[in-house]
């Protein structure tokens, strides 16, 4: 993305990370996201987060962070699974769970409960954690095939969607 989009510097950051990388001017960083990020306030112009949220402790401090280190006119990408989808929808009314990630079936055998989410998202929840947190959705985007038609009942249709967050007072 980085090289892509003309970026200066990128930084990555994951958990997994065992040291400070830096490949290309592209840092990877070891960072537990459930704490205070160490980006300063206003630092971010672009940030990308592609199903992580559902995985840490505290979704309304997530959307606070990204409100914190997001720069003024910079743009938060954020992606995340929908448990309102209608396969869920049906699982449910048949007494099954519902399924984010990992199918129920498979949850013992992997030792983690549907691909180790905390959270449960719909669109109307994160609609709520972008505003509590002084974000904006500037747009809202299904994922995956036959996007055009899902954009059409994202709730229904989307097992994930991406949204374009931004500052509230953002043109």
């Amino acid at each position: 993305l980085k090289n892509k989009y003309g970026f200066h510097s990128a930084i990555g950051c994951d958990l997994a990370f065992n040291d400070v990388l830096e490949i290309d001017n592209t840092k990877l960083l070891s960072t537990n996201l459930n704490e205070k990020w160490f980006f300063a306030d206003s630092s971010v112009d672009c940030l990308v987060a592609m199903m992580i949220f559902e995985h840490l402790f505290d979704p309304w401090f997530c959307f606070s962070e990204v409100k914190r280190v997001l720069a003024p006119n910079g743009r938060a990408f954020v992606n995340l699974p929908l448990v309102t989808s209608i396969k869920n929808r049906l699982r449910l009314l048949n007494g099954q769970l519902p399924v984010t990630s990992v199918p129920y079936s498979r949850w013992r055998q992997e030792g983690h409960w549907d691909g180790f989410h905390l959270h449960y998202f719909s669109i109307r929840s994160i609609l709520d954690l972008a505003e509590s947190s002084g974000l904006k959705v500037v747009r809202k985007n299904a994922v995956g095939k036959f996007n055009r038609l899902k954009d059409i009942f994202p709730s229904l249709l989307c097992s994930e969607i991406s949204f374009e967050l931004s500052h509230l007072n953002d043109l």
